[in-house]
């Protein structure tokens, strides 16, 4: 509609937002319409208000009960009256420009670009940069305005599939190797299985020394993420494969073990698997790889000392003994 571009564009160089109120046919037989528009910082301050005691003590609003108002109405096709019901703001214009969702808007161009970006799997804060290098006299946008977009892109890419859903298509789609379980009665995924097609080609060629870890909390659902490592003969690590369980228990591990043994024959196993002190993870493994050699991994056992130590001396005196170490092993080194 020209009308609100028109009056979008004079608002934006003024230093003011403007947004559509409401809308409405000029007469019962005409396809004329009329549009009220307002500031968007026309809603009702909450200041003063009985719903303060329900808010968080550290949110804030921009509302400042503005009252500018203002009509088009359309007289005849793109021909358009302005009226000014309320010409005045209470409040000042906005100076920096940068992360204001009105000054900042996308355009279709933009709109196609972050979708590309976000496709590709480019991290926000790149896509931030490259819009405003495609257009350094625009304001810069909001963060929060490119992951909104980035959540639109990925509900349109799993077209009505939940989050769990839409990652066993893409594994069914790209070939994974993959396995899941369900609770029976709660019908809930517990257990999740997935090794990419040339992970498996390169673990079945360096098979030797597996390096097993999990992490916390790293996902949606906060179940613990099992990750497992190869080594190659020149020290370069490859990720085998990735797995989720809901709680590290000796028979989730179990499970884990037995679906990455399944990547290879009954007959060739690791030699060396390399862990942290996860006693479950420990249980399982003699249980699933009986000839396997087990070794714990130097940085957990090297991080326990550490917390040990400093549960034991203090940080200021660990600290002291960290720096002493570090002068003696410099000067042993220069001498």
């Amino acid at each position: 509609m020209e009308g609100f571009t028109w009056a979008f564009e004079t608002g934006l160089k003024l230093g003011f937002g403007v947004k559509r109120a409401s809308n409405k046919r000029v007469g019962r037989h005409t396809s004329l319409k009329q549009d009220y528009f307002a500031c968007p910082m026309g809603g009702r301050c909450p200041v003063n208000n009985d719903a303060d005691a329900l808010m968080r003590a550290n949110t804030v609003t921009a509302w400042c009960n503005c009252k500018f108002q203002m009509k088009i109405v359309e007289i005849q096709e793109n021909k358009w009256n302005f009226v000014m019901l309320f010409g005045f703001h209470n409040h000042a214009l906005t100076l920096y420009c940068d992360g204001d969702r009105y000054f900042a808007k996308f355009d279709e161009e933009e709109l196609a670009y972050i979708d590309a970006q976000v496709r590709a799997h480019v991290r926000p804060a790149i896509i931030s940069a490259g819009l405003h290098q495609r257009n350094p006299e625009k304001s810069r946008p909001n963060r929060r305005q490119i992951y909104n977009r980035s959540q639109k892109v990925r509900a349109e890419e799993r077209d009505g599939r939940n989050p769990v859903q839409h990652m066993i298509a893409l594994a069914v789609q790209h070939k994974y190797v993959h396995y899941w379980v369900t609770d029976r009665e709660t019908e809930e995924l517990t257990h999740v299985f997935m090794a990419h097609p040339e992970a498996v080609k390169m673990f079945r060629s360096y098979y030797y020394v597996v390096l097993i870890n999990s992490t916390y909390k790293t996902n949606l659902y906060r179940l613990p993420l099992v990750e497992m490592v190869g080594v190659t003969p020149v020290g370069k690590t490859f990720v085998i494969a990735y797995a989720l369980v809901t709680h590290e228990s000796e028979d989730g591990y179990r499970w884990v073990l037995q679906k990455r043994k399944a990547l290879l024959n009954d007959v060739v196993q690791p030699n060396v698997i390399v862990t942290d002190c996860e006693q479950g993870l420990l249980n399982a493994i003699p249980t699933v790889f009986p000839e396997s050699s087990h070794l714990l991994c130097l940085w957990h056992i090297y991080a326990n000392v550490e917390m040990r130590a400093l549960h034991i001396t203090g940080r200021d005196s660990w600290d002291k003994f960290i720096t002493c170490n570090l002068f003696k092993a410099v000067v042993e080194a220069e001498t």
